[in-house]
């Protein structure tokens, strides 16, 4: 698959003395760095009759995560709650829609919000937010599960207590 894809109409003819515009699309199938070239053909361009004009893109996640993991560490004395926000933020031009779940999180030691299926505009950021709910030692996940996100799913460890 081809990252970039020519637009504009071919054979382009450009009159003596004008310009003429080229759109080119650039649609990445993986993540990083996608380099290419544009090539223009003609008698008029000299000896070789073409010329190589570079592009450059790099393939990102439409997705972004302000955390990998949660590490709640251990609650003082007299503390019941403690909270840990992951922001979700649509970098991407079209709607997007992510799944969340907590996996192997115990119901009464921890809550997530908002759960199930979340919609996000481009350029929105949902916060989910999950809660531990008294002392002692307890891990998880969270799992985040869109077609937008490698191998469709993203899990983020969740751990409290030491």
């Amino acid at each position: 698959f081809m990252a970039y894809r020519v637009l504009t109409p071919t054979p382009l003819v450009i009159p003596p003395g004008a310009t003429a515009q080229v759109a080119v699309e650039f649609t990445p199938e993986r993540l990083g760095e996608h380099p290419g070239s544009l090539r223009l053909s003609s008698p008029a361009l000299g000896p070789t009759g073409r010329l190589d004009i570079p592009l450059g893109g790099t393939g990102v996640l439409p997705l972004r995560l302000n955390f990998f993991r949660l590490a709640f560490g251990k609650l003082l004395p007299g503390d019941e709650i403690a909270c840990r926000d992951i922001c979700i933020t649509n970098a991407g031009e079209a709607p997007a829609a992510v799944h969340v779940e907590a996996a192997g999180l115990d119901p009464e030691r921890f809550q997530v919000e908002p759960r199930g299926w979340l919609e996000l505009l481009p350029g929105e950021t949902r916060r989910v937010r999950v809660m531990r709910i008294g002392a002692g030692k307890a891990s998880g996940e969270l799992v985040l599960e869109s077609e937008l996100l490698p191998e469709g799913r993203i899990v983020v460890p969740v751990t409290a207590g030491k």
